[in-house]
């Protein structure tokens, strides 16, 4: 979701976890901005709802006005104003369910624009919500597979805290308490996403017994 300078050594890249307790922040944060990419401009995503970043869905103007969105001229970027993020979520709410396009399509619709790292941050925070929501639901979260986190962490930023809950996800919950993970890759299944991604998740889930 630069130039570089020749060197003779190897760096090693800063282990930081903010986020789990066992995971690398980049491997989470690079995975997530992998599947749902990181863009500038607010766009209507499948259910017409307005999301902006890597994912970050926007359920009403004020949600909006809270982000540090640019606006963007022939004179180049400066803080938006109130005003002109509302006028940028109206246009992407008025044109409703008359359109399913590809969030690219979106850039010329407004010209609000949010800074990839601003992001990146924003994505960071609801990573850690994630992460309290799945270690209050699953009691030995912090021990399982990395592979399995990984998979967790994707369903329950796309699904959201809610929509991951044990009510409607019970067999997935039962297989992860089981340790069943071929029963837990089964169970990922989501309807309404691509296939590329449910493949990669079900597999995901699956790597603990490939490493038996």
């Amino acid at each position: 979701m630069a130039g570089r300078m020749s060197c003779s050594f190897e760096v090693t890249p800063k282990i930081r976890r903010t986020i789990d307790s066992t995971l690398n922040d980049d491997t989470i944060m690079g995975h997530i901005e992998e599947q749902e990419k990181n863009f500038q401009w607010p766009y209507l995503d499948s259910e017409q709802r307005v999301t902006v970043g890597i994912g970050k869905m926007l359920p009403d103007i004020e949600a909006a006005k809270k982000l540090p969105f640019k606006y963007e001229s022939s004179l180049g970027k400066r803080p938006a104003t109130e005003n002109e993020i509302q006028e940028g979520f109206n246009a992407l709410t008025k044109l409703g369910n008359s359109r399913n396009l590809a969030a690219e399509h979106y850039k010329s619709e407004t010209k609000l624009r949010l800074n990839p790292n601003d992001a990146r941050q924003l994505a960071k925070e609801y990573l850690q919500e994630n992460n309290r929501n799945l270690r209050n639901r699953i009691s030995d979260f912090d021990t399982l597979p990395g592979e399995v986190k990984l998979g967790l962490y994707d369903m329950n930023y796309l699904l959201g805290n809610n929509g991951l809950s044990p009510s409607k996800w019970p067999k997935l919950y039962e297989a992860i308490n089981n340790k069943d993970w071929a029963a837990a890759a089964k169970e990922s299944q989501r309807e309404g996403i691509g296939t590329e991604r449910n493949e990669r998740i079900r597999h995901l889930f699956l790597a603990p017994l490939k490493q038996k």
